[in-house]
């Protein structure tokens, strides 16, 4: 009876062993065709970006008078959905530098120079158009920011008889909201396989000011802006 078992089992085993061939075979032999769709053009790629540019800010407590120095790195995964239109959601790390002649550093603490470090994920619609030399890609869509490193109000001194601590509240307080929304606009220029280069901005929707009504305080509105050079490698 337990020879009966064992090969029986080991039948099963040997099938089961088949199955998992033929479905690694298929897979393998499939992996090509992940790459193509119709017309002989990719599929899913990937794209590895490295831009460079500045930021700028509006809004009525803006006090950055000329555009300051940003950095971004991001991943986005090309998606098809058409024969032209695709959807690249992916995300990205960018430092921001206000002032360079004081801090020197993103986001350095207490410096007060609008200077940060944030992260952001984004999803954007791309239209692609032939072209002698390659694609021109143009992109829209939102992009959700996140601060990581946070620009801080620096410490400070408000003279007032009537209170024992003359340290300004605010002092050391976050100037922004560590959450935001922004659009995000692209134009990409693709050459040959796997080059790619264009411009990318980012405008801001919402009020990143940090409003502190328990101190008096009203630090009123900023807008974060910025348009970048980018450059990178698509697979």
């Amino acid at each position: 009876m337990f020879e009966h078992l064992w090969i029986k089992d080991g039948i099963i085993m040997k099938k089961r062993f088949i199955v998992a061939r033929l479905l690694i075979i298929a897979l393998l032999a499939g992996t090509p065709a992940l790459a193509q769709t119709e017309g002989g053009q990719r599929g899913l790629e990937h794209n590895l970006m490295i831009s460079a540019g500045m930021f700028a800010e509006t809004g009525g407590s803006s006090t950055v008078e000329l555009p300051g120095l940003a950095l971004r790195f991001s991943y986005g995964l090309d998606i098809p959905v058409a024969e032209k239109w695709s959807l690249m959601p992916g995300a990205g790390v960018k430092g921001q530098m206000a002032d360079f002649f004081h801090s020197g550093w993103f986001g350095y603490i207490g410096s007060g120079n609008h200077s940060m470090v944030m992260g952001d994920l984004f999803c954007s619609a791309r239209y692609h158009i032939d072209g002698k030399r390659g694609q021109i890609v143009y992109g829209l869509g939102p992009q959700v920011l996140y601060i990581i490193v946070p620009d801080k109000y620096p410490y400070s001194v408000r003279p007032n008889p009537n209170h024992e601590n003359p340290i300004d509240p605010i002092s050391g307080q976050e100037t922004f909201h560590r959450w935001g929304i922004a659009l995000m606009p692209s134009i990409v220029f693709q050459r040959g396989e796997h080059w790619q280069w264009g411009f990318e901005a980012s405008l801001g929707l919402n009020n990143m000011m940090a409003q502190y009504p328990y101190h008096n305080w009203s630090t009123g509105s900023i807008y974060l802006h910025n348009l970048l050079f980018t450059c990178g490698w698509r697979f």
